[in-house]
């Protein structure tokens, strides 16, 4: 096991690695909505479909406790079909109760618990999810992308656009999601969006995270069975994050020539998230929570020095040019360049290596000037403030350079 995890370190480090988030995830980081129930799961979000069709009429008594019963023997199959029946009885796509439903749901869930998507950005690798909602753009501070956007995807695919993909939609754009028989369909009858799931097989590395039996819906497993075709004698290897329990379970859903093997996390669910902390190199503190001083190895970016030791940063709290400690620089560097906390921690996302810097950012709440203060502290504390970072931030930023290697010099001093 530890050749395996060895190996996907090794993979994530070298930029290989594309995570592909399921709805465990969101489960496990929501609560139910209230007047919905646990609509984070798919069997939830199809048991409050039906309630929604059957309070308008759309579906009888008989025919909710029919699909209702369908629910419960667990089948793929048979989830397809109840989706088919709620698209179909709420006016799917375009239909107003549709989307309604969809905000009230899938809109509605809020993030409850950010620590396990908080390790799942710590990763640095590129997301992807099959997930409806929005709870990965809320804690990462990344904006959503779907299927049908095509140019988007593929800057996306070149690291040119950051954002969550949406491989089965995002809520806010009903005619995106796949939900049912007719959207499956759609999906699979998209030659862009098949082209998309098998040029990300065939160039990176899969890793499934909170997927379960997500990976047995139709697109999914059409997907599977065309890399059991293609690529039976592959060398690299796919992985899917379980429980020790589930071993087997997931040996007997995906054969050999799939090349998906299963790695174990931990015995229980609340395991995975100090897995994927641990695989991050995200050093953890008592009581199960992430340290602000979280020890990350990964270097910043190729080529780069900084967070390596070799910068000598004037110490925390002294005086800089003007009477201004370099702390004080830093923020107010960060608040002129950066519109809102959000942006701040979107930049940083991309940037690899930043992985305890954005760990470190204050909640959703926090205003521009509390999370660059923070990030400031941070980032001096570890060492980070070298010429290599100024050179990310001039690129990122070139029509500031002016302002950015000002406050470089009084910083650093001259070059």
């Amino acid at each position: 096991m530890d050749e395996l995890v060895g190996d996907l370190k090794a993979l994530l480090d070298a930029g290989q690695a594309v995570l592909v988030v399921g709805s465990g995830v969101s489960v496990a980081s929501s609560a139910p909505v209230e007047g919905r129930g646990p609509v984070a799961s798919w069997a939830g979000l199809l048991r409050a479909g039906l309630a929604h069709a059957g309070a308008l009429g759309a579906l009888n008594e008989g025919q909710v406790r029919r699909y209702l019963g369908l629910l419960e023997e667990g089948d793929t199959e048979d989830f397809v079909t109840v989706a088919h029946r709620v698209e179909k009885a709420l006016g799917a796509p375009r239909g107003g109760e549709f989307k309604r439903w969809l905000r009230e749901t899938i809109g509605a869930l809020q993030v409850r618990d950010p620590q396990l998507i908080e390790a799942i950005a710590a990763l640095g690798a590129p997301i992807v999810t099959l997930n409806y909602d929005g709870l990965l753009e809320e804690v990462t501070g990344l904006g959503p992308l779907t299927w049908r956007e095509g140019s988007e995807i593929e800057r996306w695919l070149r690291g040119q656009e950051p954002g969550v993909l949406h491989l089965h939609g995002f809520w806010r754009q009903p005619g995106s999601v796949v939900l049912g028989v007719r959207s499956y369909e759609d999906i699979l009858r998209d030659g862009h969006a098949q082209a998309v799931m098998r040029a990300l097989w065939t160039t990176k590395s899969l890793v499934f995270v909170g997927c379960g039996g997500t990976t047995e819906d139709p697109n999914l497993g059409a997907l599977l069975t065309w890399a059991g075709r293609t690529f039976t004698g592959s060398e690299y290897r796919r992985y899917r994050l379980c429980r020790a329990s589930e071993v087997a379970e997931v040996r007997r859903a995906h054969p050999p020539e799939q090349r998906v093997v299963p790695l174990v996390y931990g015995d229980a669910y609340g395991d995975l998230t100090g897995f994927l902390r641990r695989l991050a190199g995200v050093r953890e503190v008592d009581g199960g929570g992430a340290s602000a001083e979280a020890a990350v190895e990964t270097p910043m970016a190729s080529g780069s020095s900084a967070g390596q030791g070799t910068a000598t940063p004037a110490p925390s709290g002294s005086p800089a040019v003007g009477g201004l400690t370099d702390q004080a620089i830093l923020t107010e560097l960060f608040c002129s360049l950066f519109a809102d906390r959000r942006d701040l921690r979107q930049t940083f996302i991309r940037w690899k290596g930043f992985e305890a810097v954005v760990l470190a950012i204050p909640g959703p709440d926090a205003s521009i000037d509390v999370v660059a203060a923070k990030v400031a502290e941070v980032l001096e504390r570890k060492g980070f403030v070298d010429a290599a970072f100024f050179d990310l931030l001039v690129a990122a930023f070139r029509r500031r350079e002016k302002d950015i290697r000002q406050a470089q010099r009084e910083i650093l001093g001259p070059r």
